[in-house]
């Protein structure tokens, strides 16, 4: 159970992400000095670039998870864990198929408008930086031009299409999968898995759209704010009108429509590069579209790897255990998600930030943008994954209700390797940006591997708890592994002092706390004044032991003066 999210590479994202920055200026024999004198102001720009960015993706993801779980929060008090069980493995499998019926779209639209116009590219026909990619299918890329409109146009047809077959093929097998698990009752989670296919590929391949524009709020309005909140209001009308377990399904794909119908309409008005004026052209052209499948694809084996790791602990709970496990471990993801959550904000404008860099040799700049990034993102997140630790029984019994407390175990395991993945930084999407796509592969498939051998091993005897701790050991193992690239190949980490030091008074305060005054903070209330203190301790320690750093208070006193002008 990893990301993404978002990830983005939460995050499922930074595996197959490689925004073309063009061929970056240098700056001839002083390009050396340059970089050294400027160093500090650019990384202060790179900074203030990245967090401006994440800053909105994240307010609208935040916003989407809180309605998420509060569509959850209701699915689980009018049902019982069994029924959810359903509902949890009807999102599970439409989420792994999506990825399929994408065909790569999601990362490759988004790399190929960018580079192809958005980016300042346009006309061109490969780069240097494709050749670092090795990606398959790089000869017809080259042999064929294409532009912002046929890459919208064929990106928006390949997705409805392959949505739709993946969607009659799945609900045509349902009833045979649900053999292979051996419940039958699960064809019904199949069938509305099958019908949300198509909803969900039209939904992300429009946000891929948008953000190849460097566009946000798109993402947000539809996939944070609609998309997530007609889900509530729906399940909603179900329970007062008392329809049945059934309507409550449906709900989820009835979310899906709702929002992708929106987006395409949207999409068309608001008609990015000019691709709705050029429609019945580039549809002409099928080699523009066999161009933009064939530099898709070999990204679609990075998602699935993501996906695979993302949702193994689901399925074999689902085929060892029963659907009120499954149902049970389904609430612990959404909340130890929210501990990763955030890179997949940052990576938004972090990848082609770093791929700027890096086209100018300008290791240091990485290196600094690296840590800055990781030590600030970390220390956002780094209380509620002590709160996650410390009082997991409290959080699920206020969120979901006192069945799932059974999770509370599986919450700190997997609140402890999120965490530590945060800690390390953002090495996928700095791996992609540096054009090391084929180590993160690897590292990914290294994980996937390992993830799906441990749930085997690990469920059968242990449940719950086994599938925490194999989804906490391949995660571990994937950001080791990339954290040792991203050192190998750069020179940029995070284990510095500065962000160390003040984690671990942090911990201290709070095992104290917790020792000394648990039965008064182990309440949802008490929570909030310790999350709260929590926050105040990290970085009154931070500021007191003097690991402030100039490029810490250059950022803040821009962001005072942005919203002193506001």
């Amino acid at each position: 159970m990893f990301d993404g999210a978002v990830s983005g590479e939460a995050h499922g994202e930074g595996g197959g992400e490689e925004l073309a920055t063009g061929e970056a200026s240098t700056s001839g024999e002083s390009g050396e000095a340059s970089t050294s004198g400027e160093s500090g102001e650019s990384v202060v720009d790179a900074l203030f670039a990245v967090t401006g960015g994440a800053a909105v993706v994240v307010t609208g993801t935040l916003a989407g998870m809180a309605l998420e779980l509060s569509g959850r929060g209701l699915f689980t008090r009018a049902f019982s864990p069994d029924e959810y069980g359903l509902f949890s493995l009807a999102f599970t499998v439409a989420s792994i198929l999506a990825v399929v019926a994408t065909l790569g779209l999601r990362n490759g639209v988004t790399r190929q408008v960018a580079y192809h116009g958005a980016g300042g590219a346009e006309g061109t026909n490969g780069s240097a930086e494709d050749s670092k990619s090795g990606s398959a299918g790089r000869s017809a890329t080259e042999e064929t031009t294409l532009t912002p409109a046929s890459i919208v146009t064929w990106g928006l047809v390949a997705a409805v299409v392959a949505g739709l077959v993946v969607c009659v093929g799945l609900f045509a097998l349902a009833e045979p999968l649900a053999s292979l698990f051996g419940h039958p009752e699960y064809a019904l989670a199949f069938r509305v898995a099958a019908v949300s296919i198509p909803g969900l590929a039209v939904v992300r391949v429009c946000t891929a759209v948008f953000r190849g524009f460097g566009r946000t709020r798109e993402r947000v309005a539809f996939q944070e704010l609609l998309q997530k909140g007609a889900l509530p209001a729906i399940l909603a009308v179900v329970v007062w009108a008392e329809w049945g377990l059934v309507a409550a399904l449906l709900a989820f794909p009835a979310s899906l429509a709702l929002t992708a119908v929106a987006y395409l309409v949207y999409t068309v008005r608001a008609d990015p590069g000019g691709f709705r004026g050029a429609a019945v052209a580039s549809l002409r052209r099928p080699r523009e579209g066999y161009a933009l499948l064939a530099f898709s694809f070999p990204l679609l084996f990075a998602s699935l790897l993501i996906q695979i790791m993302s949702w193994t602990d689901i399925l074999m709970l689902g085929y060892f255990k029963s659907a009120a496990a499954v149902g049970i471990y389904d609430g612990v993801r959404p909340l130890v998600r929210t501990i990763s959550i955030i890179w997949g904000s940052m990576i938004f404008l972090y990848t082609p930030v770093v791929s700027e860099f890096a086209a100018e040799g300008a290791g240091e700049a990485v290196e600094r943008v690296y840590f800055a990034l990781t030590k600030w993102f970390a220390s956002v997140t780094f209380p509620v994954a002590t709160t996650f630790l410390l009082f997991p029984e409290v959080v699920l019994g206020a969120v979901f209700g006192p069945e799932y407390r059974a999770g509370a175990l599986a919450l700190r395991v997997l609140a402890v390797a999120y965490f530590l993945g945060n800690v390390m930084g953002p090495n996928g999407a700095t791996l992609t940006a540096l054009g090391y796509t084929r180590a993160v592969m690897w590292a990914n498939l290294v994980a996937a591997v390992g993830n799906v051998a441990l749930n085997v091993w690990l469920i059968p005897p242990y449940g719950i708890l086994g599938a925490a701790v194999a989804t906490a050991v391949a995660l571990v193992v994937r950001n080791a592994i990339r954290v040792v690239l991203v050192y190998r190949f750069s020179g940029a980490h995070s284990l510095r002092a500065p962000m160390l030091v003040p984690m671990a008074i942090t911990v201290a305060a709070a095992v104290l706390v917790a020792r000394a005054v648990g039965d008064a903070v182990a309440s949802p209330l008490g929570l909030v004044p310790f999350l709260a203190g929590l926050f105040v301790v990290y970085y009154g320690a931070m500021v007191g032991l003097g690991y402030a750093e100039p490029a810490d208070r250059e950022l803040l006193a821009r962001v005072r003066g942005r919203l002193t002008r506001r």
